[in-house]
């Protein structure tokens, strides 16, 4: 049975560890009129390694949006390390580092045609 949610747990819970995770042709239809977006965003692509905290996981990303609300096209491809650390102090979130990143971003919308931009960065940290 699942704890009721104003109930307060024991602090027995173990830290998120994966063997590895895959997901391969997954598209979500989004029609959100509050904030003007219509479309589909999807994943061709989504790896990642064995994961744990603070061990680095190989990530692979392939990801399209095609929008008709804004007019937008756009492919993205994200390969990096990636790790997550602990908390920098109580009750904060955990963080996560890409190391020896590698993101492409192609496509055309919001005002950009022929959009081909690349970053390439030996570390960012996400907080």
């Amino acid at each position: 049975m699942w704890p009721a949610i104003n109930q307060p747990r024991s602090d027995t819970s173990q830290p998120l560890t994966l063997g590895s995770l895959q997901l391969a042709d997954v598209a979500m239809e989004v029609d959100d009129a509050q904030a003007g977006i219509r479309g589909r965003l999807g994943i061709a692509m989504f790896e990642l390694g064995a994961f744990a905290p603070g061990q680095v996981s190989p990530l692979h990303l392939q990801a399209q949006a095609e929008l008709s609300e804004p007019a937008m096209n756009a492919a993205l491809e994200l390969d990096a390390g990636l790790t997550l650390l602990p908390a920098a102090r109580g009750g904060a979130a955990p963080s996560l580092r890409l190391d020896k990143t590698g993101m492409r971003l192609r496509g055309q919308g919001c005002d950009l045609e022929g959009l081909d931009a690349r970053l390439q960065a030996e570390t960012i940290r996400l907080e």
